[in-house]
């Protein structure tokens, strides 16, 4: 008996998302979906350029070292990543209900087994909330291209 209510309530999970489905088409039958991905692109550059406090492109800087745990995958990068360290957002998201930065820092390298310090070759994104960054130059680049 109890098998054949839960093949019920999946049952009834699909109708409801079948339902959920033909609202989402009658919307796109209304025009071309690439209209609508169009506007939502248009809105969300918008948002951004209005209300995040940096943008891709923007200058920044480190207001404090970061509090890095033994054995984090940051720890390699604890010898640049201090504060004041610059670097470049390369693209913005949020969490939460914060803008968060995705940076490429100036002086990232790594050091070798006799301790020197060596440049990387390929830079990596480290991913700062807004409130831990200090805004150099806030560069007005189109979100929207990032975007495609």
């Amino acid at each position: 008996m109890a098998e054949q209510h839960e093949f019920g309530r999946q049952a009834d999970n699909v109708r409801n998302a079948m339902r959920h489905f033909q609202k989402g088409l009658q919307v796109l039958a209304a025009g071309p979906a690439d209209y609508y991905f169009d506007r939502i692109a248009e809105q969300l550059d918008m948002l951004f350029r209005r209300f995040s406090p940096f943008l891709p492109g923007s200058r920044v800087a480190l207001k404090n070292t970061p509090d890095i745990k033994a054995g984090s995958g940051w720890t390699g990068s604890s010898h640049f990543l201090k504060a004041g360290a610059r670097g470049t957002v390369e693209s913005v998201e949020t969490r939460g209900d914060q803008f968060e930065a995705n940076v490429v820092f100036d002086e990232e390298s790594w050091i070798d087994q006799q301790g020197q310090c060596q440049s990387v070759e390929t830079k990596h994104t480290y991913n700062f909330l807004e409130g831990e960054l200090n805004v150099l130059v806030r560069q007005p680049r189109s979100l929207s291209s990032e975007l495609e």
